[in-house]
């Protein structure tokens, strides 16, 4: 059975508006967030041409070096 023109192009536009409509559309969101230290900082006291060494961890830290 052959469709018409104006019936193939109505299901073409069926097609594509339940395919932009549908929650497949929208299922790939991508939320990107900030580093964050998990704790703060704790201050260390080191004596003029010493090394100091400060311990951190950081949370979502992603793409970040």
């Amino acid at each position: 059975m052959m469709l018409s023109n104006r019936a193939n192009r109505w299901w073409l536009l069926l097609f594509v508006s339940a395919y932009l409509i549908s929650p497949a559309a929208f299922s790939e969101v991508t939320v990107i967030t900030d580093p964050k230290f998990s704790m703060p900082i704790a201050n260390v006291t080191a004596a003029v041409g010493r090394d100091a060494t400060l311990t951190c961890v950081v949370h979502d830290l992603g793409a970040y070096k």
